[in-house]
């Protein structure tokens, strides 16, 4: 790339000539002309009209935050991954340019971005706050690159306090977040509704093992070990269809599979290809499966069921987390199973206590008075003096 395309910015849908230019301090000051003959032109009047008080052009009066952030997506196209990309365009869509309108960046401010946080949250599903945080980090992050690159303002008029505000709050949520992620019969209605579909496995993949959506579409015949009844998980689908790496080099993993789902495979058991095609003996992809068939699905179990608590398919790899936990699984086996690079995440972001399993250990003291195991002491409260036999206190004498 050449010096001059280099210095080629484009500010509010216009091309700028940008370079430093030196001033009589021996300072260096962005200077943006039309053109380089532009550039040269105003470089020697601010040069020479450095130690005046006439005003400058200034970029920032006209600058638009949604021009901004526009010019942002079109330069990290080319940095990111196209999923993240199609992240982040949903993203500013819709919940950026509908609420900003005709904001200028000079009017971007810390009060500006708590607003921004209260709007999202009146607008996003259950006033998530999770969504506000999102928003208001990927704000953060559009500022710090326009002030990077000098393309106007100094510094971030963003205070971090937004996002530690959010935070808190998120915290303070979680704190008393009790409810159960979804329960057993829910996953089991939902299964069985699909029990005569093509689209069994598939959910079963996300239910039963795990799997993100986008891993369980993206599932090969060749990825199925069926002497060792586990599943390879190396790949994923976008929701253009396009096959990528999963999202970190933990989410490759092996994960096994129920031996009750084992006759359901080898029913329809291929050599190669998708596991999971649509009608067309296309892979299907996770927005269309979303869209098409689970919230279908969750509609019609819905109306028959009123206590039917799934929402989303993520749940059901909560549920699957969740599940292994209550019963006992070991921690780090299922943060291997569900391709988390830390335990932390399994514990504290997805693992929930669920309706069924909940109470599971509720009486577990009672053995401790109950003597249910052997060589047990049996603890009886007809016994008024049923600690004498075990305790290895000192006996006290009692004086009269």
């Amino acid at each position: 790339m050449s010096s001059k395309k280099k210095n080629i910015q484009i500010i509010n849908g216009q091309r700028y000539f940008t370079k430093r230019a030196l001033m009589p301090d021996r300072s260096w000051k962005m200077v943006y002309g039309k053109n380089k003959l532009d550039w040269e032109r105003k470089s020697n009047i601010q040069y020479d009209n450095f130690h005046n008080d006439k005003p400058e052009e200034n970029l920032l009066d006209e600058m638009l935050l949604k021009d901004e952030i526009s010019e942002w997506l079109y330069f990290i196209k080319a940095t990111c991954t196209e999923k993240t990309f199609d992240e982040y365009t949903w993203l500013v869509n819709k919940y950026l340019l509908p609420y900003i309108g005709k904001t200028k960046m000079k009017e971007v401010t810390t009060a500006f971005a708590f607003k921004l946080a209260d709007k999202v949250k009146e607008q996003s599903k259950n006033n998530s706050v999770k969504m506000a945080q999102r928003v208001n980090k990927r704000l953060y992050s559009i500022m710090n690159w326009h002030v990077e690159r000098e393309r106007g303002l100094q510094v971030n008029p963003i205070s971090k306090l937004v996002q530690k505000d959010l935070s808190r709050e998120i915290a303070k949520d979680k704190e008393f977040d009790t409810e159960p992620v979804i329960s057993l019969v829910s996953v089991q209605r939902f299964l069985d509704y699909f029990i005569d579909s093509h689209l069994f496995l598939v959910f079963s993949f996300m239910a039963l093992c795990g799997l993100r959506i986008a891993e369980a579409l993206a599932l090969n015949w060749e990825d199925i070990d069926f002497d060792e009844n586990v599943i390879y998980v190396h790949q994923q689908i976008t929701d253009k269809g396009k096959l990528t790496k999963p999202k970190t080099k933990a989410s490759i993993r092996y994960v096994p599979y129920p031996t009750l789902l084992k006759p359901f495979l080898l029913k329809i058991r291929k050599e190669t290809g998708y596991v999971t095609l649509n009608t067309q003996n296309n892979p299907i992809r996770p927005n269309n499966l979303r869209e098409k068939h689970f919230h279908r699905a969750r509609k019609h179990l819905l109306e028959q069921y009123p206590d039917f608590d799934i929402k989303t398919p993520h749940q059901f790899r909560k549920f699957f987390i969740s599940y292994n936990l209550d019963n006992g699984t070991n921690l780090e086996v299922v943060r291997q199973w569900a391709g988390h690079t830390d335990s932390t995440i399994t514990q504290k972001i997805y693992a929930k206590p669920i309706n069924e399993t909940r109470n599971k250990n509720k009486d577990l003291m009672s053995e401790v008075m109950g003597g249910s195991q052997p060589n047990r002491p049996h603890l009886s409260i007809e016994s008024n003096n049923r600690f004498d036999k075990y305790s290895s206190r000192p006996k006290v004498a009692i004086y009269k």
